[in-house]
């Protein structure tokens, strides 16, 4: 088996596709892939048919969070308006 020697400056380049992202995150991969669209992120490599992403744009994508659209008000009536 062949070794291949690599200079010292250069260091290989870890690529991620969306379901090793999902995986480290704890998400589905359609989460991932809608964080992406919405980051409007291009992909570093394709390797076969997955998109493949370095370890910057990884960290890009889980530090985005988006607009929660569940957030609920309570909203309290004055009890003070109703005097007697």
């Amino acid at each position: 088996m062949k070794v291949k020697k690599v200079p010292e400056g250069e260091m290989p380049v870890k690529y991620y596709n969306c379901v090793e992202i999902s995986y480290i995150l704890g998400t589905y991969p359609k989460e991932i892939r809608n964080r992406i669209d919405e980051l409007n992120i291009f992909p570093d490599a394709i390797i076969g048919k997955a998109k493949c992403y370095n370890i910057d744009k990884v960290n890009i994508i889980m530090a985005f969070k988006r607009y929660e659209k569940k957030e609920e008000y309570l909203i309290f009536e004055s009890k003070m308006n109703n005097q007697n």
